[in-house]
């Protein structure tokens, strides 16, 4: 904000900073509300009329404004409360930069669209956000974004917004086209190709492309795709960090050349996930790529080796020696040819904080107890999926992963107790524990905070079963909820006991928890997690109908609490 006489300079930036915040989340809801009152007919939009501006003061903008000029800022800045035009525009790009990133969160854009349409200032802010991700999926679309990059006047305009560029489902784009789209947005730093067919290069072009800012780099699901536009892509590219093939049908030399041309790259996903055409890419990713990226790309902080089923234990051994003080995510899939052994190799990775076994079937107890034991205090998030381990690992991972925060378990068929996990934990630090297709999870914990007097707790026969909850995020609470505190538990628990904390076998405070599939899990213990868990910010179930008594705390929870419940039936796609 520029300063003159009337209007001095704040001190800091600080200071600066939490005015523009207060005025910003004090008018971002009806500047929203504002926005969606207003048709999306285009440059034709007429300005805001009176009966708008009394819609804008409805929400009682003008007097917030009054008190926080009076109270905060008094000379610091004019603002006239009773117009959104007055606004500085370091408060309107503060408020617009809100509205997109909700925006971007929720996948919808419309609320950001419609801001566009206010003025020429909102509308100049907006585009900043809304051109900077382009998706395209329809034939139609990316004709638009054509006649756009190829218009004289719009060219230069919007080409330079363009930061971050998604193809999805173009069957076949020619060489113009493409050529056209990445030559108009000189300032990309991301291109996706989803499901699509570049052009090879004809052999009388001369004239490359620089991509001087990309840094990001995907290939996914599109088998026809050439390797010639790719490779010239990684060549022109000398900040490119990011790579990621999946269902691509690269053999390993195409992959090894790939690599060769990104030395600064820091993350690799190859096979990055499980696709119909993700076996051409198993192939890719065998011994010789494993020494190509270890000699040609010494940075990698992130490797996905999801398509992995070629490689050996020669290869793999190099590759976790070479990238031993550099590695810091590491997801094994498939791992077929790659021994106990050699898997064991994870434990030299010094700076290791994230790791995944995912589909390795001859994977051992005793090979993740070694692991645990090892470097299982330095991991943050720890994923076994579809291994057939045991509660003896489980076990070492609640003993030995005491700084983990995040814990995911899929599709472990062999019997599980849920105690050994949540009971006597040192995991004391996990706030996020997702758990999905466990069909024999079992094992019942106790938590002093349910303890509720039958006189205070509703009627759970009241409430009459719901096949299906979706969100009960948006419900008001009509109760208090009780503090989770040992006192509170002890003030309303009908049983004499010395020590209430004694009954709670829950060591830590979950904000996220998934249940998915586990029909055998006890509702008790869910009822017991969502009681304990007082920061526990959102909660998604899928199974068994849940009993009036959770669905009731569910919805006289505060702070409130998103939660998707949802009933697995005979009739439910996947259903067994």
């Amino acid at each position: 904000m520029t300063s003159n006489e009337n209007n001095p300079t704040v001190d800091t930036d600080t200071e600066f900073k939490s005015i523009l915040d207060t005025v910003a989340t004090v008018i971002e809801k009806p500047l929203r509300f504002l926005s969606l009152s207003i048709p999306s007919s285009g440059a034709n939009t007429p300005r805001m009329s009176f009966s708008r501006q009394n819609s804008f003061n409805s929400f009682g903008l003008t007097e917030k404004l009054e008190s926080i000029k009076q109270t905060q800022f008094p000379t610091i800045i004019n603002l006239k409360s009773n117009s959104i035009y007055s606004l500085p525009n370091e408060i309107t790009w503060l408020i617009i930069s809100q509205i997109a990133k909700n925006c971007r969160r929720s996948g919808h854009y419309a609320d950001l669209l419609n801001c566009s349409y206010l003025d020429k200032r909102f509308n100049c802010f907006s585009n900043i956000f809304l051109w900077y991700h382009i998706e395209i999926s329809k034939r139609s679309s990316f004709q638009s974004l054509l006649d756009v990059l190829r218009d004289p006047v719009k060219k230069t305009e919007f080409g330079n917004m363009v930061k971050m560029l998604s193809f999805s489902r173009l069957s076949y784009m020619d060489y113009d086209d493409w050529n056209t789209v990445f030559t108009m947005c000189p300032k990309l730093i991301s291109i996706t190709l989803e499901r699509c067919y570049l052009e090879e290069i004809p052999k009388e072009v001369t004239n490359v492309i620089h991509f001087k800012h990309l840094k990001n780099l995907t290939v996914s699901d599109s088998p026809k795709c050439p390797l010639q536009p790719i490779l010239m892509i990684c060549q022109q590219s000398p900040e490119l960090n990011r790579l990621a093939i999946s269902g691509c049908s690269y053999t390993e030399e195409d992959m090894c050349q790939l690599v060769s041309l990104c030395p600064k790259l820091t993350a690799i996903k190859l096979g990055s996930h499980a696709s119909a055409a993700m076996s051409m890419t198993g192939g890719a990713g065998g011994d010789v790529f494993a020494q190509t990226l270890a000699e040609k790309c010494p940075l990698i902080t992130l490797a996905d080796l999801t398509g992995i089923i070629s490689m050996t234990d020669m290869g793999f051994n190099y590759l976790m020696e070479a990238l031993s003080n550099t590695l810091e995510k590491l997801y094994i899939r498939r791992a077929m040819q790659i021994s106990v052994d050699s898997l064991l190799n994870v434990t030299i990775l010094k700076n290791l904080r994230r790791l995944t076994f995912a589909n390795v079937p001859h994977l051992t107890d005793q090979l993740v107890v070694n692991v645990m034991e090892r470097i299982g205090s330095q991991l943050h998030f720890l994923q076994l999926e579809n291994i057939p381990i045991e509660d003896e690992s489980f076990i070492a991972v609640s003993t030995y992963c005491t700084n983990l925060t995040q814990l995911r378990i899929f599709e472990c068929d062999d019997w599980l107790d849920i105690r050994n996990i949540l009971v006597e934990s040192h995991m004391k630090k996990l706030k996020v524990l997702i758990i999905h297709d466990c069909k024999s999870l079992e094992g019942e914990v106790e938590c002093s905070h349910s303890l509720i007097s039958e006189s205070e707790s509703p009627e759970l026969d009241s409430f009459p079963e719901n096949p299906r909850i979706r969100d009960t995020s948006y419900m008001s609470p009509t109760l208090e909820s009780l503090p989770c505190t040992p006192t509170s538990a002890t003030a309303l628990s009908p049983f004499p006991s010395s020590s209430p904390r004694n009954h709670c076998e829950i060591s830590f405070q979950l904000s996220h928890l998934e249940f998915i599939g586990c029909d055998s899990v006890s509702l008790d213990t869910v009822f017991n997690l969502l009681n304990h868990c007082r920061t526990l910010k959102r909660f998604i179930f899928a199974g068994q109908a849940l009993n009036g008594k959770i669905r009731k705390h569910l919805l006289d929870r505060r702070p409130k609490l998103k939660a998707s419940l949802y009933v697995l039936t005979p009739s439910t796609p996947g259903f067994e």
